[in-house]
């Protein structure tokens, strides 16, 4: 009896492990990761998609969108085991593909961005929005610049049949198609307005330029939506560089344009130092007239009140001036002596 018990248990621990064992080599069972989708196929046709993304439902075009009204209802098997039902093999199985993409993400010790090309046999289809790198040589301005643009596009896959199915390599595919847009872009705009005028708005700038609604046209976002089943989130210009020599160019009349602006600047200051310079002079000259005519005037009046002081003072002056003279006389007479001697 216990060794029944013992084989029934071990019988009840295998079943419970196969979906797991089985899963792991995509036998009758797939594991599906939170964010990604497998698409099974009977033979080489494609039969449906099943997927993992909480909040999520499939529609019935192979269209994965938020879900209204609630999630779907798990199957057994995804509720027991976490586990997805493929079918039997080798009549079904889950599909394969190859895909190229470039990623811009920190490189080496410093940990700076930069792109990096990828190419993988995937057996999953990656359904959340995530960013992809794009590269356009030569593309040139309404000025005739050429330059060399990078952009990151937020992509999003929504139709997995479609992206896997309908177009080959759909990251390339769809980067191409905002490549060529981006041309028609940075064509109508100057080197300046896309240095400056470009906003993180996925809705303006470039960006926006992708889902323009302009009527008769289009948007290219709802183009490579139907088309590729992949939605455009955001697209923005990481760069612009142009050629060297138009770099060098730019450079030296920056270079001249501050330096005419320091000489202005400096002709200026001197021209108000000669200004206040000659306004102090200009003060000073007047400071000084004014002192002296004050001293004249103080004097006269000096003069008229006290006509003894003041006779008295020019009697002075006087007397001074004739010894002045006196002392001219002798030192005059000294030198004829000194003559009539030799």
């Amino acid at each position: 009896m216990i060794i029944g018990t013992l084989l029934l248990l071990l019988v009840g621990v295998m079943v419970l492990l196969w979906p797991y064992l089985l899963a792991k080599v995509d036998l009758f069972f797939t594991f599906v990761k939170e964010g990604e989708a497998k698409i099974i196929i009977r033979g080489e046709r494609y039969q449906r998609t099943i997927f993992s993304l909480k909040g999520h439902q499939l529609l019935s075009d192979g269209t994965i969108k938020p879900a209204s009204g609630g999630e779907p209802r798990k199957k057994i098997w995804e509720r027991l085991f976490g586990v997805y039902w493929i079918g039997i093999p080798p009549f079904q199985t889950v599909h394969r593909y190859f895909l190229r993409w470039t990623s811009y993400k920190p490189k080496g010790v410093d940990g700076k961005k930069a792109p990096e090309v990828n190419e993988e046999t995937l057996n999953s289809v990656f359904i959340k929005a995530k960013v992809y790198y794009g590269l356009i040589l030569e593309v040139e301005t309404n000025e005739g610049i050429p330059l060399k643009v990078e952009f990151l596009a937020m992509l999003q896959v929504v139709n997995p049949y479609r992206a896997v199915f309908l177009v080959n390599s759909w990251v390339e595919t769809v980067i191409d198609r905002i490549s060529q847009q981006a041309r028609v872009y940075i064509g109508q705009k100057s080197y300046s307005d896309l240095l400056t005028k470009e906003t993180s708005n996925p809705k303006e700038g470039f960006s926006g330029f992708l889902f323009d609604e302009t009527p008769g046209v289009t948007p290219l976002a709802s183009i490579i939506g139907e088309s590729y089943g992949v939605q455009v989130i955001s697209c923005d210009i990481l760069s612009l560089d142009p050629p060297e020599s138009y770099r060098k160019a730019t450079t030296a009349a920056y270079e001249a344009s501050r330096t005419a602006e320091a000489t202005v600047l400096a002709a200026e200051a001197e021209a108000k130092t000669i200004t206040l310079k000659s306004t102090a002079q200009a003060g000073a000259i007047r400071a000084i007239g004014t002192a002296e005519a004050e001293a004249i005037e103080k004097r006269s009046e000096a003069f008229v009140k006290h006509p003894e002081a003041a006779k008295a003072i020019l009697e002075a002056e006087v007397g001074k001036a004739q010894g002045i003279g006196n002392i001219a006389a002798q030192i005059a007479k000294s030198f004829d002596i000194g003559r009539k001697s030799s």
